[in-house]
């Protein structure tokens, strides 16, 4: 996996430019759980998240666990905004070597976020109940299987190191990250792995 570009990121790879994350997130700021991509390739991501009261309800400076799950929904959204970065919108012409280019051009790159949303959560593990207002979180996820525009994910949230939600999420997302199809792929178990 990549490390995301950014300040400091020595050792990213050429041309591993990673959009802010208002440019991959279909939510507004004060939505927008996500404060950066920190790696991420094309079966899987991390990045940095901020719990804050506004989308869920606060009781004596802790949220609700279940946030959690909208966090991972965020870094599934940001992968696959990602992910349609990379494809090209049409097929690569001979005059540019047959070969898509990534980042795209500004005629290729697809026109905002693919819309999508979650289809089902058939797991989903939290402890504890409750998280500190203001926590900054790790989450990780990944690409355990995809058929068009239907895609399987697990997903972590990490705070201080220690997981404290677990999910895998089944997706539906528009856009030219539809195309293909693979199924299986991934560790389905730990997507730090």
């Amino acid at each position: 996996m990549q490390p995301a570009a950014h300040p400091g990121a020595e050792d990213a790879a050429p041309n591993s430019v990673t959009p802010s994350v208002s440019d991959l997130l279909p939510h507004g700021p004060r939505a927008q759980l996500l404060r950066a991509v920190t790696a991420w390739d094309e079966g899987q991501l991390r990045a940095a998240a901020l719990l804050r009261a506004g989308c869920v309800s606060e009781q004596d400076g802790l949220l609700d666990a279940a946030l959690c799950l909208e966090v991972l929904g965020q870094a599934v959204a940001a992968h696959a905004r990602l992910l349609s970065l990379r494809e090209p919108t049409s097929a690569p012409s001979p005059a540019d070597g047959g070969a898509a280019s990534f980042p795209p051009t500004q005629d290729a790159a697809p026109a905002g976020p693919p819309r999508g949303f979650i289809v089902s959560v058939p797991e989903f593990s939290f402890e504890p109940a409750r998280l500190p207002e203001g926590a900054e979180v790790e989450v990780s996820v990944q690409l355990t299987d995809k058929l068009g525009a239907l895609a399987g994910y697990s997903g972590v949230v990490s705070l201080s190191g220690v997981d404290v939600a677990r999910a895998t999420l089944r997706v539906f997302s528009e856009g030219p990250s539809t195309s293909g199809a693979t199924l299986g792929k991934g560790n389905a178990h730990d997507p730090r792995k």
